[in-house]
């Protein structure tokens, strides 16, 4: 789509400190932030909170690093939609 576009991003220190927790989750990085046009015309950002990415993994490292993900991911998310 035309007016769509999908930014992968991540921040390697947090990477290195949840695969060091548990080798399996380096399926999930990088995480992505879908940027769309919207039927009004206006822009809009979606993305899944990396908090709820990594959850299931169950490892309190994990868990760490993610909410600070979610802190950062959160804080582009409003200064990428700021009017």
């Amino acid at each position: 789509m035309p007016d769509d576009a999908v930014l992968i991003v991540f921040s390697n220190p947090h990477a290195v400190r949840i695969i060091t927790a548990d080798q399996d989750a380096g399926v999930e990085p990088p995480l992505h932030f879908h940027i769309m046009k919207r039927p009004d015309g206006h822009a809009a950002l979606a993305y899944p909170k990396p908090s709820v990415i990594f959850g299931p993994y169950h490892d309190a490292a994990i868990d760490k690093a993610a909410a600070e993900l979610d802190v950062i991911f959160a804080g582009v998310a409003e200064k990428a939609t700021a009017r």
